[in-house]
């Protein structure tokens, strides 16, 4: 879909510069992961060849780094997160295992047993409840992500809700 005016080949340095101008605007709010902004194109009908060109200019002026976005995210969220939540999370936002594994071991710095102390006094769990009423709690936070072991311990602890 060449233009005869300008030559063969303008729409398509069109599309580049515009994928480009894109990525930029995207990016002009928050930070976003190299998957999310190829998606984002995609939605945009762009052609694979022009995104990663998009994608790669970005990324030469370090406006994209998946490993930059996944500490950050798990700075940022681990005071209200689980660790497997989290890992769910970057997961689905396109960046690497490694990477994910990295930023977690390095960047999570909360007492998960603490936080679900936190959590419980906020929802008033009563530690002398029914088993049913600990049931819903319990299913609660298994649904934040949290283990097993760590929510039992943090319900268990009954003296540190008074």
């Amino acid at each position: 879909m060449s233009n005869p005016k300008y030559g063969p080949g303008y729409e398509k340095s069109k599309d580049k510069t515009r994928a480009k101008k894109r990525v930029l605007h995207l990016l002009e709010r928050s930070q976003k992961s190299e998957k999310q902004l190829r998606d984002k194109l995609k939605e945009g009908g762009y052609e694979m060849d022009v995104i990663d060109e998009a994608i790669e200019y970005a990324k030469s002026y370090h406006y994209i780094d998946d490993e930059r976005f996944a500490r950050d995210f798990v700075r940022l969220s681990c005071h209200n997160k689980s660790r497997i939540r989290l890992k769910q999370d970057l997961s689905q936002k396109g960046i690497d295992k490694d990477l994910i594994d990295i930023a977690i071991e390095e960047e999570y710095e909360v007492d998960e047993v603490e936080l679900l102390k936190d959590l419980l006094r906020k929802r008033h769990f009563d530690p002398e409840a029914d088993y049913t009423e600990k049931q819903k709690h319990f299913r609660y936070l298994a649904s934040k992500g949290y283990s097993t072991s760590v929510i039992r311990r943090a319900m268990d602890m009954e003296d540190e809700f008074y």
